[in-house]
């Protein structure tokens, strides 16, 4: 009996977690020296695993380039995989503002379910 719940429980746990299917975004070269380095530490975190590690480095990548859609794209990708949803919500819209058309922002399922289109 034990076994069975167990197994049920693994289920449960495994259906009912949310696959993240989209990955933070690279910047162009031509962007500000110190939003890429921040961008590329938050890559790197998020690729482990580190979310707040993620957060705080694209955090620092946006004040360094405010306008840059995929800045505020990856940092919307960070806080919702902490959870923070309304802030998550906040950002994936500054990302569409800034998305200067590119259609990984644009066409982001994520960002779709978030903004409600």
């Amino acid at each position: 009996m034990n076994k069975i719940i167990a197994v049920f429980f693994c289920l449960w746990i495994f259906l009912g977690c949310e696959k993240l299917e989209e990955s933070p975004l690279m910047l162009a070269p031509n962007s500000e020296p110190s939003a890429v380095q921040n961008n590329d530490r938050g890559l790197e975190n998020f690729q482990k695993r580190e979310y707040f590690d993620a957060m705080l480095n694209f955090n620092q990548a946006q004040e360094a380039d405010f306008s840059s859609g995929e800045v505020h794209f990856n940092f919307a990708l960070a806080l919702h995989m902490l959870n923070k949803g309304k802030r998550a919500q906040e950002q994936f819209q500054l990302a569409k503002k800034y998305a200067e058309g590119n259609p990984l922002i644009l066409e982001s399922k994520l960002l779709n379910k978030y903004l409600g289109n």
